[in-house]
């Protein structure tokens, strides 16, 4: 089956370094995981700024933080004392008509060069270890307008507007040694995969639902599955 690639360098996650380059070691980003999106995708990888313009902070249903518009990343976080739970970010058009859907919930094509460009779609997120120093566990987030996760008997199933899907890869001594990949979302599984023999690491994606998953790993290297 072809696949289309989502690299996560590039144009894509270019800019949204740009302002903390210092923080993230190089390494983070020369190991950075490759994505293959499913090749009937349809609703690929989306700007994580512009997902706002197509959104209205919402809490049972009635608006809220109209002194925020803008509503900008630099102010999102002002939502959290309308309940930090409790605030949906919906959309403005209903997103469950396939015939009628907005263009904005398709995202960004990757490029052949795996680049979504002029849409930043990912993020990096490192954890330090204090009782560590030479381990460094790297969240790379993944970010894309909608899921669609099908119909049954006729009702929309985990149509959700705003879909964030990650990988983590440890690094010990700046050298990666585990990647831990979603697996499975309703059951909250998880697919650990040690390999150290890929100099980039290829995450597998389910059509339209975004669910990551792991490809067989390399002769000799073990794969967990945790629960």
């Amino acid at each position: 089956m072809r696949t289309i690639v989502f690299a996560l360098i590039g144009a894509s996650l270019a800019a949204s370094v740009a302002s903390t380059a210092s923080k993230v070691p190089a390494y983070v980003i020369d190991y950075a995981p490759i994505v293959a999106l499913d090749e009937n995708e349809v609703l690929f990888p989306a700007d994580i700024g512009k997902q706002l313009l197509n959104t209205i902070p919402k809490v049972n249903f009635t608006k809220v933080g109209e002194q925020l518009h803008p509503l900008t990343l630099n102010n999102l976080n002002q939502l959290n004392k309308f309940g930090n739970t409790s605030v949906f970010l919906t959309a403005k058009e209903d997103v469950t008509d396939l015939a009628k859907e907005p263009s904005w919930v398709h995202g960004v094509k990757p490029n052949a060069q795996g680049e979504t460009v002029g849409a930043i779609s990912c993020t990096i997120i490192l954890r330090s270890h204090p009782d560590n120093s030479s381990v460094v566990d790297a969240f790379y987030f993944y970010f894309f307008s909608l899921n669609n996760g099908g119909y049954v008997l006729g009702v929309p199933e985990d149509f959700h507007v705003g879909d964030w899907e990650n990988s983590v890869i440890r690094f010990v001594n700046s050298k990666p040694t585990e990647i831990r990949y979603d697996a499975l979302h309703k059951t909250g599984k998880r697919a650990l995969i040690f390999s150290v023999r890929r100099p980039r690491h290829l995450c597998h994606e389910r059509v339209s639902q975004h669910t990551f998953y792991a490809p067989p790993p390399p002769p000799g290297v073990p794969a967990v599955n945790l629960s």
